[in-house]
C-alpha cells in the first residue's frame, strides 16, 4: 500500500493550522463530576450575597461542618438529634463571642444562636445531600 502525502493531508491541516478541535470527545456532556461542581459553585455564590457578619459566621459553621463531614458522623445520621445541633452552635457561637458565656435556657432566646443554628441545618443540608448524590454513583 502506497501512503503518500495525500492520504495523510486531513492530519496536517488539523496541526499546521493549530485548531484546537479534538479529534474526538472523551466524555459525554460533562459527567456526574461537572454537575456537582456546578451546584457547589451556585451554592457558594450566593453564600457570597450574605452579609459582612452573616459570612464570618459561615465560615465557622463551614470549618465546624469539614470537622463533622466523615462517615458514621452526626451529621450523616438519617435524624440528627437536637442536642448535638445544639452543642455544634454552642461551640461556634463561643468561637465568635469568647468574653460571652451561654447559661441555661438561653439558647433559644439569642438572635445569633438562632441564625447560627439556621445557618448550620442549611450547610449540613447541603452537605448530605451532596453525600446522597455521589454515593449514588457506582464506578
Amino acid at each position: 500500500m502506497d501512503f503518500d502525502n495525500q492520504f495523510f493531508s486531513y492530519i496536517n491541516e488539523i496541526y499546521n493550522n493549530d485548531l484546537q478541535v479534538p479529534m474526538y470527545q472523551l466524555y459525554g456532556q460533562g459527567g456526574p463530576y461537572e454537575e456537582e461542581m456546578g451546584y457547589e459553585r451556585d451554592y457558594r455564590k450566593l453564600q457570597e450575597l450574605f452579609p459582612r457578619e452573616a459570612r464570618g459566621i459561615s465560615q465557622q459553621i463551614r470549618e465546624q461542618c469539614d470537622q463533622l463531614e466523615y462517615r458514621g458522623s452526626a451529621m450523616f445520621d438519617e435524624y440528627p438529634d437536637r442536642f448535638t445541633i445544639e452543642a455544634i452552635c454552642r461551640r461556634i457561637y463561643r468561637n465568635l463571642h469568647p468574653q460571652e458565656e451561654l447559661t441555661g435556657m438561653s439558647f433559644g432566646n439569642d438572635p445569633l444562636l438562632q441564625l447560627i443554628q439556621v445557618m448550620l441545618l442549611n450547610e449540613m443540608h447541603f452537605r448530605r445531600c451532596r453525600n446522597h448524590r455521589c454515593q449514588r454513583r457506582y464506578w
